[in-house]
This record gives structure tokens, sequence and C-alpha cells, in this order.
């Protein structure tokens, strides 16, 4: 027998089609009433239009108002019963916040195309500005997860050693750039393909104006690959006038805390083109090697008598040392007469 389990899409797809029946359905009777009160036939459409307009934006405030609170309580309580602590970042970082705000906006986007089907205008507008909500608030909802991830990975064993923020600010224009091709594309009704074979043409643009994160981004691959320079370490840079604990390695520049507790911020780029001195060897050693020159005149270099041995006998670091030395040089002079 075949299978006719529908898949989780299939699934989605049905229960969007549901809602846009009942919507269309809810329409046909608040026409049907406004009919049915004596209002004049040429009022009747755009009354309609009104009236639903202002119930579906009311029913998305409502379920945002009420449904919101209510899901991050529950939210809220889930994350300190459980031991894991990356639910309590995700909720610290305000990504379960975001996400509460595609429940009324994915309502709209759904129901809105069945209430407004004799307005295709206006069933097109609602369609598009839930599209951007939608798109905003997953973007913020994806910075919400990166900062969390970031918070996590230093916490870790191997992110003490590992500048990822770099990487996660990486990722954030990635996304930014994404989420606004996107935005564009809604905003005029086009394919994102379209947007994006015409790039080519702007190119010498964006490389002019993203020179900076470019370059930051190799170097701080380079930074990052080769183990150069990672928060924490103790690392001195005269040309720059840096000497002090580095605190944030990013995408474009290093910040660095120096010994007065003066901030100062390094590009990337300028730490793979010029020279720096890091001391983290000196730190995992739990020691250090200091080199000291001692001058010594030649012409005041002589043989020592009994009053210069006396005296200096008398020197607590080096008495002991000179009176033993003194007793072997008299055993050997007594041995070999």
């Amino acid at each position: 027998m075949a299978d006719t389990t529908d898949t989780p899409m299939e699934q989605l797809g049905g229960i969007s089609d549901a809602l846009e029946e009942q919507a269309s359905t809810v329409r046909e009777h608040v026409i049907s009433l406004l009919e049915a009160t004596g209002v004049a036939d040429w009022v009747v459409r755009p009354l309609s239009v009104v009236l639903l307009l202002g119930a579906l934006f009311l029913t998305g405030w409502l379920t945002f108002a009420i449904a919101r609170p209510l899901v991050l309580r529950w939210m809220r309580t889930l994350t300190h019963k459980t031991r894991i602590k990356w639910d309590d970042e995700l909720f610290g970082h305000g990504f379960f916040r975001w996400m509460s705000h595609l429940v009324p906006a994915l309502l709209i986007h759904e129901i809105g195309p069945g209430l407004f089907r004799d307005a295709p205008t206006v069933a097109a507008m609602l369609t598009a500005v839930m599209r951007l909500y939608i798109l905003v608030a997953s973007y913020m909802a994806v910075d919400s997860l990166l900062n969390a991830g970031r918070i996590l990975f230093r916490r870790s064993t191997y992110g003490r050693n590992f500048p990822i923020g770099s990487f996660v600010q990486l990722v954030k224009l990635l996304a930014f750039v994404i989420t606004f091709i996107l935005g564009v594309s809604i905003l005029i009704g086009r394919s994102p393909a379209v947007l994006l074979s015409g790039i080519g043409i702007f190119a010498s643009v964006l490389m002019l104006v993203f020179k900076d994160a470019i370059l930051g981004f190799v170097a701080g691959i380079q930074l990052a690959s080769n183990r150069m320079v990672a928060p924490g370490d103790w690392i001195e840079m005269p040309s720059q006038g840096a000497d002090g604990d580095v605190v944030e390695v990013g995408l474009t520049t290093v910040k660095l805390r120096n010994f007065d507790n003066t901030i100062t911020t390094i590009p990337s780029y300028a730490m793979i083109t010029g020279s720096f001195k890091n001391w983290r060897g000196m730190s995992e050693s739990s020691g250090r090697r200091i080199k000291r020159s001692l001058h010594i005149d030649l012409g005041s270099v002589k043989l020592c008598d009994e009053e210069m041995l006396s005296r200096f006998e008398k020197i607590e670091f080096i008495g002991d040392h000179l009176r033993k030395k003194r007793d072997e040089v008299a055993g050997w002079n007594r041995t070999h007469g």
C-alpha cells in the first residue's frame, strides 16, 4: 500500500492554505454584514478593506502583547532549570525575544492574502511589509545567536587562545549583506539573482568601500592561523604606541589595554605589515630571561692580597665561598709542597 503520509513542508502548506481559506471566509462575512446594514455598494469594498486591515493589525498586536510575555516567561523558567549554559546565553542575548517577533508577523503574512483577495495592491504591500519585518527579526535573531556563541567559545579552553571575534564579525557582515539584498529584492519585487548579477558592475566600488574589512579579514586569518596574537597576550608595538594586554581581536582592529589603562586600537593589517613583540612565551614558561651588562675597567683587574680577601670575606653572599676556596687552595699547596 502506498505511503500517504505528508512531509512537514506539505503539512505547513496545508496549514497555510487552510488559514487563507478561513481568512477568505471572514472577508465574505464582513462584506455580507456591510451589505446587510444598507451601506452603499461603492463604499462596501473600501470600508471592508479598512475594517479588515484594522482587525488584522489588532490581532497581531494582541498576539504580540499577550503571547510574547507568556512565551518569554516560560523560556526563562526553562533555561534556569537546565544545567547547560548555552540556553542561558541565548536568553540573555535576546535570541528568544527576537524569535517571538516572528509569531505575529507570520500570522499576518499568512492571513493577509485571503483577507484582501479583492484588493491585490493592499495584499501585495502587506505581504512585502511582513516579509521585511520577518527578515529584520531573523537577522537580529542570528546576531544574538552569534553573540551568544562567541561568549560561550571564549569561555572554553581553546577559545582563550583563538581570536574568534574577527570570524564572528565576518559572519555578521555576510548576514547583513544577504539581508540587505533580500530586503531590496522584496521592495522591488524582483528575484535576488537579478541583484546578484549586477553586483559585478559595482565590484570596484565595493572593494573601495570595504577595503579595511577585506584587509582586516585577511590579516585576521593570518593572525589566527599562525597564533600571532590572541586575547590576553601582552604585546608591545612601539610604532603604534601600544604596550599592554590584548582585549579583543576584531575583524578590522585589535583592541589593546595599555598598562596605564588607556585603550589603543591597532588595525589588523598593521600587525601583519609591521612588527610587534609578543610576551606570551614568557607568560607560558612562568619565567623570564633577563640579560644584564657589567662594565669592568681592565686596569682595575689584579690579584687579591690578604687585605682584600679579608675585606671580601665580610660580604654576606661571597664570604663563605671565599673561605671555602682559600681552604681548598691551602690544602692543595700542602699536598704538592
